[in-house]
């Protein structure tokens, strides 16, 4: 069983805990947790995604124990690889649509994740949906690292010389990096020199609820 699994496991016996297990259970429960659309909780019942920091939240309020739901009884921790989470940065905002706003040089906020073993990690919010369909939708955080080589057909997120930022997936040729979104007629590649790049990190990560 992998880790999502595992906190899925605990996350549903808590939410059955709270609204009961017959038919519908998971709609009452997506009502519990402020979710709109109860599909935006499957995710997390069948260990697809961690928790959102705000899922984890609301899920405190409810009298959750975090500690209990991310790691699972001190017994069992003592007998499993203990999974820590480390706190990156995320920074407000980066285009996935038209080509404006570089990106802030102070956090907006924190949020904890799985740890990767990577201490160069960094969240960028995106706005626009021209990324959509590589499932970077508005409003999502994706998780660049810096260390992590670039790598053709892949999102990045791209910064050059006219202070410009976005996610894009890049595509390197020589010495031009092509930035490609999922619409290409409203929003069309552009060609751009390597020195005018200032920065590219790669995606690691996308947190569609975070």
């Amino acid at each position: 069983m992998t880790y999502n699994e595992q906190v899925a496991q605990r996350m549903t016996e808590f939410l059955q805990g709270k609204v009961g297990s017959k038919h519908g259970w998971q709609k009452a429960a997506a009502t519990l947790l402020d979710m709109a659309n109860p599909q935006n909780l499957r995710p997390y019942l069948i260990g697809d995604r961690t928790p959102a920091h705000t899922v984890l939240a609301r899920l405190y309020k409810l009298g959750c124990d975090i500690n209990w739901l991310l790691f699972g009884p001190v017994e069992s921790n003592v007998q499993s690889v203990f999974v820590s989470l480390q706190q990156i940065p995320v920074y407000e905002s980066v285009h996935a649509g038209s080509r404006k706003d570089a990106v802030m040089e102070t956090p907006s906020y924190y949020i904890a994740i799985p740890k990767m073993n990577d201490e160069t990690l960094f969240g960028v919010k995106v706005k626009g949906s021209s990324m959509a369909s590589y499932s970077i939708p508005d409003g999502c955080v994706v998780i660049c690292s810096r260390k992590e080589e670039i790598v053709n057909g892949k999102p990045h997120m791209v910064s050059w010389s006219n202070g410009e930022s976005v996610v894009r997936i890049v595509t390197q040729d020589g010495n031009y990096f092509t930035l490609s979104s999922s619409d290409p007629i409203a929003y069309p590649p552009l060609r751009i020199h390597k020195k005018d790049i200032h920065h590219i990190y790669r995606v690691t990560k996308i947190l569609i609820d975070p």
